[in-house]
């Protein structure tokens, strides 16, 4: 499974999450930048989760 992150331009921004995890509910936390240079700033951001051959798109609002 992978997670990653993009803003609004398509530029990927992020990785919560990469490899195998066993069935059932998992929890991954975006620390929206902190631990590099400079934080990201609010807005909407798209989560892309791939499983195998599924892909999943969602979109979260990043408040400040």
């Amino acid at each position: 499974m992978r997670i990653e992150v993009f803003d609004s331009a398509g530029r990927c921004v992020g990785l919560l999450s990469e490899g195998l995890r066993a069935a059932g509910a998992h929890e991954s936390r975006w620390d929206a930048g902190a631990s590099a240079r400079a934080r990201l700033p609010g807005g909407v951001y798209a989560l892309r989760v791939t499983a195998g051959e599924e892909v999943r798109t969602l979109r979260v609002c990043l408040v400040d």
